[in-house]
């Protein structure tokens, strides 16, 4: 019955907004329809206000018992949240109210943190100027001894001949990718191709999102908006670059197994271009036009709930993050690398979009990155992902939680000992 008085309004309101809807239906001329509508509603409205055993208990009772099980299931959330502890701050005790050292210690641990997340990943890069001279001095000096070994070898009535001389070797096929003597012999493309058997993915600092207001060298101790923001985004990094480290390492064992070197063209994950998180996704957000595949913008999220199918706003029991993800990754392994960066979080996927890298001539050259002869895609990936009331609130500085418009939960009670 407690819970009938609380609804009561709503389900007044609903009683006459039944009334109405039956008005729009019938049309004005059905007065006497109209008339038996309004007199049923009013005397559903009578009996709602009247004490006594409430007309639909059932269904009263079957609300209860659903409202129980979804307390019953967010409380196994939090509990499960908690155990895994998901919310770790970069200093602790940092949140809500961080002192002056731990201001400036927060500044410290995010560089260190952000280097920390790249090195998961086993980067590298592509060749530099230096290398490919180098490796033009290399092949020079290859050239030569070739002609050295090609002379003491000839008979004296035999002019010295070069490997190859009988019949030319070919630098690239028909379609321009480079011949195995072709790769050797180019001084870039040799580089790369040796550049890329030392490490496992493309990725370097600008692949990350380093909020503002931290590094910055005139910034000396970070306000608390600019902490949170860059402790929210950096929770969403730690979750999506170890998922990835795990599917590449995974690669590499297997490799190693069966006796071969893992290196990016045989690893799942050959770049990781950049990520990117939007704030809070609150109703009526302005949509962004996120860059796609192949743009020199790093890919945003839409910022919006009304541009993607969830159409998930944050809400009194949980804030909503989106965040998107652009990668190079072997084309058939995109399910296994969104099922690993949802496993064990509250991520959603919301869209896919990808273009084909490993059919354009550009790629053959071998002359930049070297991504091997999987079936390689650059895939934009955009993700939702939820913050837990209960859990995040604890830590969010009051400025955060006047402009969300939510409270900090109550304190935990401490268990007593044993």
């Amino acid at each position: 019955m407690d819970l009938l008085k609380r609804h009561l309004f709503l389900i007044i309101c609903g009683a006459v907004a039944a009334a109405s809807i039956a008005l729009a239906v019938l049309g004005i001329n059905s007065m006497s329809a109209v008339k038996d509508s309004l007199a049923r509603a009013s005397q559903l409205a009578g009996n709602l206000q009247r004490p006594g055993q409430p007309i639909n208990i059932t269904h009263i009772e079957a609300e209860r018992d659903r409202i129980d099980q979804i307390e019953k299931h967010y409380t196994a959330v939090i509990d499960w949240s908690k155990q895994r502890n998901l919310a770790q701050p970069l200093i602790p005790n940092a949140f809500p109210e961080p002192d002056r050292n731990q201001r400036l210690d927060f500044k410290d641990a995010y560089g260190r943190r952000l280097r920390e997340l790249l090195d998961m990943l086993d980067p590298g890069t592509v060749a530099s100027g230096q290398d490919i001279t180098e490796m033009a001095e290399l092949i020079a000096e290859e050239d030569e001894a070739e002609r050295w070994e090609g002379a003491a070898l000839d008979d004296v009535d035999q002019a010295p001949t070069m490997p190859g001389a009988e019949e030319e070797q070919p630098a690239e096929y028909r379609s321009t990718l480079l011949t195995d003597y072709g790769a050797r012999k180019d001084a870039a493309a040799r580089a790369n191709i040796t550049k890329a058997h030392q490490f496992r993915c493309y990725a370097d600092m600008y692949a990350l999102e380093v909020m503002g207001g931290i590094l910055e060298p005139d910034v000396i101790t970070p306000d608390d908006l600019a902490m949170w923001d860059a402790q929210v985004s950096l929770w969403v990094q730690e979750s999506v670059i170890a998922a990835l480290a795990r599917v590449n390492e995974e690669a590499a064992n297997r490799l190693q197994a069966e006796g071969e070197t893992a290196w990016v063209g045989n690893m799942p994950v050959k770049e990781f271009t950049s990520i990117r998180t939007s704030p809070y996704i609150i109703p009526d957000m302005e949509p962004k036009s996120p860059a796609r595949p192949g743009g020199s913008v790093a890919a945003r999220p839409p910022e919006s709930a009304d541009e993607v199918f969830t159409h998930s706003v944050s809400n009194y029991l949980y804030e909503v993050v989106q965040f998107t993800v652009e990668m190079v990754v072997d084309a058939r392994q995109v399910p296994t690398i969104v099922n690993e960066i949802c496993r064990d979080n509250f991520h959603t996927p919301l869209r896919i979009a990808y273009m084909d890298v490993s059919t354009k001539p550009s790629s053959w050259s071998m002359k930049g990155k070297v991504y091997g002869a999987d079936p390689s895609v650059r895939v934009v990936m955009d993700f939702e992902t939820i913050f837990l009331g209960d859990i995040y609130r604890r830590l969010m500085p009051e400025t955060i939680l006047g402009e969300l418009g939510v409270e900090r939960p109550e304190p935990e009670e401490e268990e007593d000992e044993a």
